[in-house]
């Protein structure tokens, strides 16, 4: 990582750096907080994938991860895979733990009515 000095002379990783920005002290806060908004946010969108179930109909594996998902937004996300409606086939839901928090994974298995 590149470093420059500040006018205090102490060393700050480059503007161009995205965590350079959000931790270097005479950063824009509006920038700061729209960077943070687009990592809170791209955590946000429903992962689908689409497969045949075992009788044959089109379904989708559909993971919601994150703080912010929940299982309305998977339930969205079936809902446009399958606009006829869908058959609920397996939801899980998991919490892991780590040093720095804990982390939500959900996922729905879905098969697409005729």
């Amino acid at each position: 990582m590149n470093l420059r000095k500040s006018k205090d002379g102490a060393q700050w990783p480059h503007r161009h750096d995205l965590i350079g920005q959000l931790i270097h002290p005479e950063g824009n806060v509006m920038q700061r907080i729209a960077i943070l908004l687009v990592i809170v946010l791209a955590g946000c969108a429903a992962t689908v994938n689409r497969t045949r179930t075992a009788d044959g109909r089109n379904g989708a594996t559909i993971s919601c991860n994150g703080l912010t998902a929940t299982w309305k937004k998977c339930d969205r996300a079936a809902a446009k895979v399958c606009p006829g409606g869908f058959d609920v086939i397996d939801r899980q839901e998991k919490k892991t733990y780590t040093d720095t928090g804990s982390f939500m994974s959900r996922t729905l298995v879905v098969s697409c009515k005729p």
